[in-house]
């Protein structure tokens, strides 16, 4: 087993929480990621990075939650957080039309000489971003 290490990034992407799980699977497609999961119950991606050839090998983890001025969703139950700080939910399908915050975090092994020039954790973060 190699040594590994991880790193997160946050960042926000404008449409629905259902345009931003098909634009996410996509980039994950168009990446060359294999092995790609999704849960639909908490909204996350799971997928293999594996280069033909070279020396990155790795995963991403990729947590979607929408949110808009009104509250936040998490699969197709809508909840909205009151003025005290007590979240309620209002029940039926949200229509989230505001963005989605995303939650990347990505492992790779870095345990060789290739490593030392240019992070395969980035190489990662980069091929799921660069085709979002």
């Amino acid at each position: 087993m190699g040594v590994r290490k991880s790193k997160e990034e946050n960042f926000q992407i404008n449409g629905s929480l259902n345009e931003v799980i098909e634009k996410c699977r996509q980039a994950l497609q168009d990446g060359g990621f294999k092995k790609i999961k999704f849960n639909t119950t908490i909204n996350q991606f799971e997928a293999d990075y594996k280069q033909v050839v070279g020396t990155v090998w790795g995963e991403i983890k990729i947590t979607l939650i929408g949110s808009n001025d009104s509250g936040i969703s998490v699969g197709d139950e809508a909840f909205k957080v009151q003025n005290d700080g007590t979240i309620m939910r209002v029940g039926g399908t949200k229509t989230n039309n505001g963005s989605v915050n995303v939650n990347v975090v990505a492992w790779a092994n870095v345990d060789n000489i290739y490593a030392l020039f240019s992070s395969p954790i980035d190489k990662i973060l980069s091929r799921f971003k660069d085709n979002l």
